[in-house]
């Protein structure tokens, strides 16, 4: 693996849990919330040196966690339930 891969998964490793956390305040569902957290940690890797970059890279993280839910046009549908946030 490489220098960026074991960045990577030690992040995701010591953050699973805030983010499961994060997504169930959310959706209220831990099964909806995994599969939030899922989408998020894929967007992560694939941005992982932008995300490495960031000044704070946990906001970064629950931001690319909750754009989804809080947008309403791209509101993925385990969390279609949530009421408008405007």
């Amino acid at each position: 693996m490489s220098s960026r891969d074991d960045e990577y998964t030690e992040y995701i490793s010591a953050r699973m849990m805030s983010l499961r956390r994060t997504a169930y305040l959310l959706c209220q569902d831990w099964h909806r919330a995994d599969d939030l957290v899922q989408a998020a940690i894929t967007k992560l890797y694939v941005h992982w040196s932008r995300a490495r970059a960031a000044e704070h890279i946990d906001a970064y993280a629950r931001t690319v966690l909750c754009t989804p839910v809080s947008s309403r046009r791209s509101r993925p549908a385990s969390c279609s339930g949530l009421p408008s946030l405007r």
